[in-house]
């Protein structure tokens, strides 16, 4: 199945929401998508994530008290680009969102199964009865901090995509996933891997954000 950008508003076309998620349309015009590309020509290294941005409507998933977890926007796409791409194997997918990568994925001769883990209840009622996944696809209401496999239980590709936003924070969070889920990795397959969504932004913004503690700390010392 191919997903472009704007694509999602087939599955939703009207907004729905739950107690704590709404799913809602954002509508951009030609003078909203001139003004998102130049404030991302200002910000060094975003502007790859408004590439193919055009006018159209955008699907959302939010919480109800504000703030998006996941859109259809190229932003989505482009940051996803490695599991898109390069998924292979039995998945572990950790965070539902709107579906876009899993029904891009499901379709790839490599991929066998995705086994999605996600904690919100109403995000799968949301989303996974709207969406056309395949026998691929399964998806288990638990928290992957928390969750593991079964014994003897491996996976090729493992992908967690739990964050609304990037920012340093996020960065100890995916490295006790990693360290959590290093050997349940199959090693023995040469195109298996393991990440998080944009965790090469999360590590510089951790690194830079301790950089300028030390400063701080040595500015108050002396």
């Amino acid at each position: 199945m191919i997903i472009e950008p704007g694509s999602m508003v087939r599955f939703f076309p009207e907004e729905v929401s739950s107690e704590n998620f709404k799913i809602t349309h954002v509508h951009l015009d030609e003078e909203r998508v001139k003004r998102e590309k130049l404030r991302a020509a200002f910000s060094p290294g975003q502007y790859y994530e408004v590439r193919g941005l055009k006018p159209g409507v955008y699907v959302n998933l939010c919480h109800q008290r504000g703030g998006v977890i996941m859109s259809d926007t190229p932003m989505e796409i482009n940051t996803n680009w490695q599991f898109i791409h390069t998924s292979n194997g039995h998945c572990l997918v950790a965070g539902l969102g709107l579906g876009v990568i899993l029904l891009i994925a499901q379709d790839r001769e490599e991929v066998e199964s995705i086994t999605v883990i996600e904690k919100e209840q109403e995000i799968i009622e949301l989303v996974a009865t709207r969406i056309p996944l395949n026998e691929k696809v399964t998806i288990i209401r638990d928290d992957i901090y928390t969750w593991r496999p079964e014994k003897g239980v491996l996976f090729d590709t493992i992908y967690f995509d739990i964050w609304d936003d990037i920012c340093g924070d996020n960065n100890p969070e995916m490295v006790k996933l990693h360290r959590a889920f290093a050997r349940k990795r199959n090693t023995k397959n040469p195109k298996s891997w393991m990440t998080s969504w944009r965790l090469e932004d999360a590590r510089r913004l951790d690194y830079e954000f301790r950089a300028y503690e030390r400063e701080m700390s040595m500015w108050r010392s002396q």
